[in-house]
């Protein structure tokens, strides 16, 4: 019967297209007698499988909605496996699906994975705004933010210590006699981005350094969003690490280090120093964020900030399910970056 419509499941149930709605997106101003006698004729109708209408009864579909922004990005790829494999374990699916940067698809997703009856939602790095998200968010029953924090917010929380992250990467890069110490920044919409420009902010403070905008450059999306190479986000980013190293020497040949938002702008800047006739590490040291595997294969292997990404996937799936199934509270917790030194900074 896969011709039936929502039209004729209120009309057999005997109640509007707008209750059947509700029923289907599990909305709670209902009597129980009315959401009964719908789910009853969904399952009767076949207008949903028999496994869909069953998930409706118990409240439950055993599917969590993963959002992440750029799905070809080794990081998010890593935190991704660890919640699938940690799904699967406990009986469930995740289905993951990429906002590729952009506001309003992210919006929509989270929207959609409400109306398709996920148990949960994992948020990975959301870019959109607070009280947005928190409006969103409230409308599901379980829901664990990867990468971000909001004040005052229900949901659970696995964030990375990024300031004292970014520190570490500075302080190495000062005990190894480095003073001039670029930053290539974050997306300005990103929570992490602006976690890590403070703590470098921080960190050069905190040294006696000063603070100089020249030193700072900024991520400009617009060159990842046009990039049309194979895995065009990924590539995106190299080529912007690598426009804003041959920038940031143009402006600051004085520079003698750089520290960047994630490993794939360090590529980036490591390219660009190979073909302007920079030596790294003896003329400019070079350290990323993340510690992906391309960071591990390069000339010279790139020193990073390391984070477990697979266990921050598996503990969020974790979280989120003992919240679907037993309403175990959601935790708040923040993971702690380890220095990983390569060649990038050392001979």
């Amino acid at each position: 019967m896969g011709s039936v419509t929502i039209k004729d499941v209120a009309k057999a149930a005997r109640v509007s297209i707008q209750t059947v709605s509700r029923v289907i997106n599990n909305k709670k101003e209902l009597t129980q007698e009315t959401r009964g006698r719908v789910l009853q004729v969904i399952d009767q109708m076949g207008y949903r499988p028999n496994t869909l209408a069953r998930s409706l009864v118990s409240q439950r579909s055993h599917t969590i909605g993963v959002t992440i922004p750029d799905i070809v990005n080794p990081f998010f790829a890593e935190i991704v496996l660890g919640i699938q494999e940690k799904a699967q374990e406990l009986g469930y699916i995740a289905l993951q699906i990429s906002t590729t940067e952009n506001l309003d698809q992210e919006r929509q997703i989270l929207n959609r994975l409400e109306e398709n009856q996920v148990s949960g939602v994992i948020s990975i790095s959301s870019r959109l705004p607070e009280d947005e998200l928190v409006s969103l968010f409230k409308r599901q029953d379980a829901v664990v933010m990867i990468n971000r924090s909001i004040a005052h917010s229900d949901c659970g929380e696995i964030t990375t210590d990024n300031i004292s992250g970014i520190q570490m990467g500075v302080s190495h890069l000062l005990n190894t006699h480095r003073h001039t110490i670029a930053h290539i920044c974050g997306p300005s919409h990103s929570w992490n981005g602006r976690e890590r420009l403070d703590g470098y902010k921080q960190a050069l403070s905190a040294a006696g350094l000063p603070i100089e905008e020249s030193l700072m450059l900024a991520y400009p999306p617009e060159v990842n969003e046009t990039s049309h190479q194979p895995y065009g986000h990924v590539m995106g980013a190299i080529d912007i690490g690598e426009i804003q190293t041959r920038q940031l020497f143009q402006a600051r040949p004085d520079v003698d280090a750089i520290i960047c938002f994630n490993d794939l702008l360090a590529i980036g800047a490591i390219r660009a120093c190979q073909t302007l006739g920079i030596d790294v590490p003896r003329q400019v040291s070079i350290v990323g964020f993340d510690n992906i595997l391309m960071g591990q294969l390069i000339t010279p292997p790139l020193t990073t900030l390391s984070i477990s990404k697979y266990g921050m996937g598996a503990k969020a799936a974790e979280m989120v399910i003992q919240k679907a199934e037993a309403g175990v509270p959601l935790e708040k917790m923040t993971m702690q970056y380890e220095l990983v030194v390569r060649g990038s900074t050392q001979s």
